[in-house]
């Protein structure tokens, strides 16, 4: 019934089961490990002055052309740097870099390190 509803095969399911206590520590571990790992690797995110300044600009829910504005730049070269931020940041919108933003804001008040 989904599927025909949802225009879905049934593939696209996934059966949840209930695994024994022995196999959920290594894989909760090895969550633990990898959820670390992608934290350290945020952290790593070098940006040019142009994307720190657009970065702003998206932070502020202006559009590319209200960023383009601001900066003196053509609203291709906005499109442009959003995409890169949008890539180096590994989201796919733009509130995902608004969120990114805050939740670093909020874990480092002090804007350093």
């Amino acid at each position: 019934m989904h599927c025909l509803v949802r225009g879905q095969n049934p593939g696209d399911y996934a059966v949840l089961v209930q695994a024994e206590d022995n196999v959920l520590e290594n894989l909760l571990e090895k969550a633990d490990q990898l959820l670390e790992a992608g934290k350290s690797v945020h952290g790593q995110v070098r940006l040019t002055r142009r994307e720190e300044e657009v970065l702003a600009g998206v932070s502020e829910s202006l559009s590319n052309k209200e960023i383009a504005n601001r900066l003196n730049i053509a609203e291709r070269t906005a499109k442009f740097h959003v995409s890169n931020l949008l890539a180096k940041f590994d989201v796919r919108r733009r509130i995902d870099l608004i969120m990114l933003q805050f939740h670093d804001h909020k874990s480092n008040p002090s804007g350093q390190g």
